[in-house]
């Protein structure tokens, strides 16, 4: 995988992580380096890695969830601005606004 980014293949990276199992840090490798570059690859694959710890309840693992956001948060920050990330945070908020450790980790997003 740090050959493809070293030489600039996102693509063959993206292609590399097919099977890759969720929350593989290889796939977190690859979201670092694509932020910029791929921004809506970034955003549909950090949102899937973060949705499924907070629609889980998983609440042991907000924080690596928190951590998937900070990657979508930068990806929608690069590609479409902040409007649409506060948009998304708000909806994030108003659904898991029950969850009170995840609330606390979505509001430092903000």
């Amino acid at each position: 995988m740090d050959i493809f980014l070293h030489e600039g293949l996102l693509d063959d990276a993206i292609a590399a992580l097919e099977g890759e199992p969720p929350f593989s840090d290889l796939i977190e490798q690859v979201a670092n380096g694509a932020i910029t570059r791929r921004p809506d690859w970034v955003v549909q694959v950090c949102r899937q890695q973060a949705e499924q710890i907070m629609d889980g309840g998983k609440s042991q693992h907000y924080g690596q969830a928190a951590r998937w956001l900070e990657k979508v948060r930068a990806a929608i920050r690069a590609a479409h601005g902040e409007a649409e990330w506060q948009s998304y945070l708000e909806g994030l908020l108003a659904r898991h606004g029950r969850k009170h450790a995840l609330v606390r980790l979505l509001q430092q997003l903000a």
